[in-house]
């Protein structure tokens, strides 16, 4: 057993870590190449975590280094984890996360509240909550994340050295838990937090900030993204390609941080691209091909470039029906498919399934090809298994298997796979009221399967009924008061005619009432012309404001 350092000697492992892990951050700092040994390998940083366990493990119980040591080395095995992360075929994550968590809470609860060093530990230790939260899923770590990042900002001053990186972990984690949960005021707060980060960076002449400020616009541009994707803000949308046209000005080709930085720029065009801005989805695919020529074969980036550009490459087939397009589309996100690993996220998993059921469901359309449509049911159904009850990327994959369903159930004229759809897609339709108009776009076409002209089954037409009320009931949420008027009319235009195809619903429903019926279509009527009511009274926020003549 290792003799015990006595107090006052010089700590030579913790220095020599030091070292290593500054010399591995050097070696991060440039881009991975297929050519390079090492490449996902992190020989430096391995050696400096088995040092500072060495230090703990001689460190006297009562030494006033100790929390420090358990800090410094919670710090180190988040950064592994995040190398391993960024590395396909590396080790497993989920020790490495669990064991920094562990030696970040010990730190924690080492330090009083008045120690200089406790705000920085409570950060990163967020920071490893938020990281593990990514692999489990787990709400409550994400939430301590949130409460150990505020209580980190609390007590740093305006002058404290490690502001600016508080600053950016918090925002991180508060993007991370509004994405997972669908939570616009967390994307609010994080898009809050990610513009004063980059002000104080401006405001900054240190080599650090300046050099770190490319990292924060291309952060603040995602957080902004994802806001976009759940409120609809065309406004935001534009900001974020705005903020990630600097930050890939600003970020080196040949330096580790380009391939992200496009690759985040590039999924903000093809967002825009689906609003009908000209030039954006050329300008993505080819921004994507770029990111996938650069990446070696172990990168992560290849699955998510393969992916990503097999989406841009669906939806130019969509505008030209050029069938190269899906082609290639099926092939890159097989591929992708096929890069994945059990380390990696199930959900991630499950979406490339669902992405490749669709594409192939696209090709039996315009082919006819029935082994297509087959392949793309069984892809489907396994997404559908691999997205929990409550993750925000169920939706997709149940819409997903609902139209391949329908697909089948339309070729075949078969029941079973008809009322399968609708059952699958009324479940889409219950999903988070923050993704309503695709939820809304899901009892729609449920409710289409649930009745046919000459069905006179009262169930059906009654849980018809209930989707498509419940998708008025919805309507609000689409077109916020918080979107511009142009957002809103958007977002209500592909839902249009709801409240009208609801009322009819009611009034053709065998067995109800005359009465009740005309009563039921009367007020679904009236709920619908509210919210245009609403929305034109909104476009004057005090009526005293009103011009006179």
């Amino acid at each position: 057993m290792a003799a015990r350092r006595p107090h006052g000697t010089p700590d030579c492992s913790g220095l020599l870590a030091a070292a290593l892990e500054t010399r591995h951050g050097l070696r991060e700092d440039r881009p991975p190449t297929e050519s390079d040994p090492s490449h996902g390998q992190c020989p430096d940083l391995d050696e400096a975590i088995r040092l500072r366990r060495e230090a703990l493990r001689v460190d006297e119980p009562d030494s006033p280094d100790r929390a420090l040591h358990h800090a410094r080395l919670a710090i180190a095995l988040r950064r592994r984890a995040d190398h391993r992360a960024g590395s396909r075929g590396a080790e497993p994550v989920a020790a490495d996360l669990d064991e920094a968590v562990e030696h970040g809470e010990a730190a924690a609860e080492l330090l009083d509240g008045e120690h200089g060093d406790r705000p920085a530990v409570l950060a990163n230790l967020g920071a490893a909550l938020q990281s593990r939260f990514g692999l489990t899923g787990d709400p409550a770590g994400i939430d301590r994340a949130v409460c150990h990042g505020h209580a980190a900002l609390c007590a740093m001053g305006e002058d404290h050295p490690e502001l600016l990186k508080c600053r950016q972990l918090l925002a991180d984690v508060l993007h991370g838990r509004g994405v997972r949960e669908g939570r616009v005021e967390d994307l609010d707060e994080a898009v809050a937090m990610g513009r004063s980060t980059v002000d104080a960076a401006r405001a900054q002449s240190s080599g650090e900030a300046v050099g770190l400020l490319p990292t924060l616009l291309s952060d603040l541009g995602e957080c902004l993204r994802a806001r976009s994707e759940l409120t609809g803000s065309r406004a935001d949308l534009n900001e974020a390609i705005a903020l990630g046209r600097r930050a890939v000005a600003a970020t080196a080709r040949d330096g580790a941080a380009w391939p992200l930085t496009v690759s985040r720029l590039s999924v903000a065009l093809y967002r825009r691209a689906k609003t009908g801005t000209p030039g954006d989805l050329t300008e993505a695919i080819m921004m994507t091909r770029a990111v996938l020529a650069s990446a070696p074969a172990t990168s992560p980036l290849r699955a998510g470039g393969r992916s990503n550009l097999s989406l841009m490459l669906w939806a130019r087939y969509e505008d030209t029906r050029d069938l190269a397009d899906l082609d290639e589309a099926i092939d890159l996100v097989r591929a992708a498919l096929g890069e994945l690993t059990a380390d990696d996220d199930l959900a991630a998993v499950a979406l490339c399934a669902s992405n490749l059921g669709a594409v192939l469901r696209l090709r039996h359309e315009a082919t006819g090809d029935t082994g297509s449509l087959d392949e793309a049911i069984t892809l489907a159904r396994q997404a559908v298994q691999g997205v929990a009850p409550g993750h925000p990327d169920r939706l997709k994959v149940l819409y997903g298997l609902g139209v391949a369903l329908r697909s089948r159930a339309e070729r075949n004229d078969c029941a079973q796979d008809r009322m399968e759809a609708a059952r699958v897609l009324a479940e889409a339709a219950d999903a988070p009221a923050a993704a309503a108009a695709p939820a809304i776009r899901a009892a729609r076409m449920a409710a289409s399967l649930l009745i046919r002209p000459t069905d006179t089954d009262p169930a059906s037409w009654e849980r018809a009924a209930h989707l498509l009320e419940a998708a008025v009931r919805r309507l609000p949420t689409v077109a916020p008061r918080r979107l511009g008027r142009r957002d809103q009319q958007t977002s209500l235009a592909s839902l249009a005619g709801l409240a009208a195809d609801a009322a009819a619903l009611a009034l053709n429903a065998p067995g109800a009432p005359s009465q009740q019926a005309a009563a039921r279509a009367l007020q679904l009527l009236e709920q619908g012309r509210g919210i245009l009511i609403g929305q034109a009274l909104d476009t004057r926020s005090n009526l005293t404001e009103a011009p006179t003549h």
